[in-house]
């Protein structure tokens, strides 16, 4: 499979994940309340924080080596039946102390049920790893698919049918297992020549011991919130928090991280050229902006309306979480694919230190206001933490791409620009309302088209760089509907 195709393939899959998490989401928030999906949040925290802790890089391992012959992939696969043995028993220990910590019971119950789900993980891991390093791109994407796929039908079926915050982990659990069961029957030609055995066992753990540290401080900065949150404020207010938060991260996870992936693969080829990666870089993180960018600012003026109308009038408390988030999701996008071009440029030994910098003020003035201030001013915290990204980030990047401050700013102002006149139909209408909580659905939605063509009337007539990529697009779609029809 070329990389182009295998390319096409990621991010196809990683849209279609969104939108199966996205439609699942819907339906969940509809029949669990906000405490019962704060349970599992808290709980996932430590799933989440274990991973980092014994991530040893098996799958980015398998991934780079240029050989894999059958006593190396043995040692992979006995390496990661260890590994899932141990985040299992790690649940399970854990599972009482993160119980008492968060003040609620049902996170030990919860965890006891997820410590199959965390032994499944990085089974699935690993194999979706070989399934990449052979460029077997649709065999990722289908596994993905079906371990998505299959979560939120067992979860929905299980809250339809009174399993309240079990249905949680044990929907994630059922997705985890089918997608398992599939990569094995796919990988099963890999599975019977492999010679198991540790022959490889200090060339891994000394390849993960270099990727460990940045893995280990951002699955504890970026769960940890979770925990504290139950423990402080509720599993009823962590359930608001994470609702406010779901939909930008989701887009995050998934079609952001396959921007940034084909960003990756780009810079690594550029980086040998003479003008190095800064052009493709200031160039895709100009369309970066100028598409996100806009879309947050709208989701931060109509934050009450579109959660009302997306997850229904009782999740109304998550809208201002929302509109924090979508401003700190924004400000993140100034430093874009950040991780990767430092390790394009074989900086990634700066990632240990500016993630545990980040992470200390980022949790600790999380921990304050949520103590202190309450659920809004720790939400709020999540701008701080993207400013201080900026600030750590920003200098490594430029000295890597080459690029000037005047450089940068730029393509930002451009993209500034277009968020800004894209958001005021919104806020005039919102204002013209008194900032009302929900809008009547036709109004909404006419709304939000109106948006779209006063976003795409800005890029042209402020000639953005994301102009002739639509003008291409546009063209391509015309010379494709005569060979449909």
């Amino acid at each position: 499979m070329s990389v182009r195709r295998g390319i096409g393939y990621l991010f196809g899959g990683n849209v279609g994940t969104f939108v199966l998490q996205f439609a699942g989401s819907l339906a969940i928030a509809r029949l669990l309340n906000p405490s019962e999906l704060g349970v599992y949040a808290a709980a996932m925290a430590l799933v989440w924080i274990i991973n980092g802790v014994l991530n040893v890089g098996i799958q980015a391992y398998v991934v780079r080596e240029r050989d894999m012959p059958p006593d190396k992939l043995g040692t992979v696969f006995l390496m990661t039946l260890c590994q899932s043995v141990l985040i299992s028993a790690g649940l399970l220990l854990g599972a009482p102390l993160v119980g008492m910590f968060a003040h609620d019971p049902r996170v030990t119950a919860s965890l006891r049920i997820l410590a199959w789900f965390g032994a499944l993980m990085p089974i699935l891991a690993t194999l979706t790893g070989v399934m990449q390093r052979e460029m077997k791109f649709d065999r990722v994407v289908l596994c993905t698919l079906a371990n998505v796929a299959s979560a939120a039908v067992f979860t929905i079926t299980l809250a339809a049918n009174g399993f309240s915050w079990r249905s949680m982990p044990l929907g994630a659990g059922a997705g985890v297992t089918i997608a398992v069961a599939i990569a094995i029957v796919m990988q099963r030609a890999d599975l019977r020549v492999a010679r198991l055995g540790f022959s490889h066992a200090r060339a891994i753990l000394s390849f993960g011991v270099g990727i460990l540290p940045a893995s280990l401080i951002q699955s504890i900065t970026n769960r940890a919130p979770d925990v504290l949150l139950t423990r402080a404020l509720g599993a009823g207010a962590t359930g608001i928090y994470n609702r406010g938060a779901n939909l930008i991260d989701t887009l995050n996870n998934t079609v952001m991280l396959s921007v940034q992936r084909v960003m990756s693969s780009q810079m690594a080829r550029d980086r040998e050229t003479p003008a190095g990666i800064g052009p493709i870089y200031a160039r895709m993180n100009r369309a970066v902006t100028g598409v996100f960018w806009p879309a947050f600012a709208l989701l931060a003026v109509l934050a009450g309306p579109m959660i009302a109308f997306l997850f229904g009038p009782k999740w109304l408390g998550a809208a201002p979480i929302l509109a924090i988030i979508a401003v700190s999701a924004a400000i993140n996008l100034m430093v874009a694919c950040r991780s990767g071009v430092l390790v394009t440029m074989g900086r990634e030994r700066q990632l240990p230190r500016l993630e545990l910098a980040r992470g200390l003020v980022g949790v600790a003035a999380f921990t304050i206001a949520a103590y202190t201030g309450g659920l809004l001013w720790a939400a709020a915290t999540r701008v701080l933490d993207a400013v201080v990204a900026v600030a750590l980030y920003s200098p490594g990047i430029h000295d890597a791409t080459r690029l000037t401050w005047a450089e940068m700013a730029r393509g930002f102002v451009r993209s500034a620009l277009i968020a800004a006149i894209t958001a005021v139909p919104a806020a005039v209408l919102m204002t013209m309302h008194g900032w009302p909580g929900q809008l009547p659905t036709i109004e909404l939605l006419g709304l939000l088209a109106v948006s779209g063509f006063v976003w795409l009337a800005a890029v042209f007539a402020l000639r953005h760089d994301l102009a002739p990529e639509i003008t291409r697009a546009v063209g391509y779609a015309r010379g494709l509907l005569p060979r449909l029809a």
